[in-house]
């Protein structure tokens, strides 16, 4: 079983009333057989036309720092259709994730809570 976490820092570089554009960094944490800590950059594209919102993302991850030369690189996509329904939001996808040795392809449903 793969157990991950992330905490990630975005800022939007561009938008108007029906796409945005955020890119962060940030870190996370993978543990499966063996631990792994590494950096995440990440690129995300919204487009929206309320209620509704699609979502494309694509995330690049650094991990096994211990030097330059052993360092494993990690793609991840994402798409996924979005709700919101007054600060909550209901979005359906799938994504695309190999890390260590394990695949985590497929759908999820996320709820996300707007402040």
């Amino acid at each position: 079983m793969l157990l991950a976490s992330a905490s990630l820092i975005l800022f939007t570089f561009a938008q108007n009333q029906y796409i945005n554009f955020r890119t962060g960094l940030g870190y996370q944490h993978l543990q499966s057989s063996r631990k792994e800590d590494g950096i995440k950059w990440k690129y995300q594209i919204r487009i929206f036309n309320k209620p509704f919102n699609i979502n494309l993302d694509y995330g690049l991850l650094l991990y096994n720092l211990k030097s330059f030369k052993s360092i494993k690189t990690e793609n991840e996509f994402n798409i996924g259709l979005g709700l919101h329904i007054r600060r909550i939001e209901f979005k359906l996808g799938y994504r695309f994730f190999k890390i260590i040795d394990e695949k985590l392809n497929g759908p999820e449903f996320v709820v996300r809570f707007w402040i």
